[in-house]
């Protein structure tokens, strides 16, 4: 399938359980990719993404022939053209690889020993079921999207966290934010 350009997202489970799709090309005008979206699509093995992509929810191609297949994980990481789909639950640190842009809402679940992270801008309730996590490492983006790691509920910050460091071109005018820590 071939989706439209000028489309902006993909509704949560649109094409979920569609099991004869085996190929999507995703157009530059696709921003965001919404949670379940093509969650058990079992025969998709080729996926197109565009480089614009902000933000993929959770579980957006969990169960696919993509994410299914051996052949795509790398050390334990599932990586879809510029975005982390999901870690392996026993990884213990994450640094964001050359040319990762995104990481996909709850890429690190049930990642319990996971103690350092490294983000980008454009990943979102990445630490869900993640409790361990105890420095936090901002690279490239406005801290005003930092409230999107931790939502705006206690719940979702990790308890463990001791150490925040602020890499590269981020803005830090709103120091607010951090009051959620």
């Amino acid at each position: 399938i071939i989706l439209p350009n000028g489309l902006e997202y993909i509704s949560d489970s649109l094409f979920s359980g569609c099991k004869n799709l085996e190929e999507v090309i995703i157009p530059e005008s696709v921003k965001y990719i919404n949670f379940y979206a093509f969650n058990n699509c079992i025969n998709l093995q080729e996926i197109e993404l565009p480089q614009s992509i902000i933000s993929v929810g959770g579980y957006a191609f969990n169960n696919t022939g993509y994410w299914n297949n051996e052949a795509n994980w790398q050390d334990g990481f599932l990586y879809l053209d510029n975005v982390l789909l999901k870690a392996n639950e026993n990884i213990t640190e994450y640094y964001l690889p050359e040319g990762i842009t995104s990481i996909a809402s709850y890429a690190f679940e049930n990642c319990y020993s996971l103690k350092v992270v490294e983000v980008t801008g454009s990943s979102t309730n990445i630490f869900q079921n993640t409790s361990n996590v105890e420095l936090l490492i901002i690279k490239n983006m406005p801290l005003n999207s930092v409230a999107y790691y931790f939502g705006y509920s206690y719940y979702e910050i990790p308890v463990t966290l001791l150490k925040v460091v602020i890499k590269g071109d981020c803005d830090v005018k709103d120091s607010s934010q951090f009051a959620l820590l």
